[in-house]
């Protein structure tokens, strides 16, 4: 992953910046997250952890695919292009809500009394 936001650095330097705050975030995230003792705590938001880290392994790869196409002004190449740009826009920013949500640690789900349910 850093050796594509290293190689996108130069031609698409936003969405490369993007991606690496992202993936340091994930990096505090994940380890706040293991430091958590209590099993079900720890795996209380684990939909939201897996839905951001999926849709930043996501955003990875759009990334390094477009930077394989520097130089190319085929169809092909504008079309991957506008993909990706589409999934910055629409999607990478749905990420950091999620790691917010996981790094807040609510017990609601884990203390949530089934029965009512």
């Amino acid at each position: 992953m850093r050796a594509t936001l290293s190689r996108a650095a130069r031609e698409h330097a936003a969405d490369a910046a993007r991606l690496e705050e992202l993936v340091a975030r994930a990096e505090v995230v994940t380890a706040e997250v293991l430091a958590v003792d209590d099993p079900e705590a720890r795996l209380a938001d684990s939909a939201a952890y897996l839905e951001a880290m999926g849709h930043l392994v996501v955003a990875w790869l759009w990334l390094d695919l477009i930077t394989t196409l520097d130089g190319r002004e085929d169809a092909f190449a504008e079309g991957k292009r506008a993909a990706c740009s589409y999934f910055f826009a629409y999607e990478v920013p749905k990420i950091a809500p999620l790691f917010d949500v996981v790094a807040a640690r609510s017990r609601l789900l884990v203390d949530l009394d089934d029965s009512v349910l």
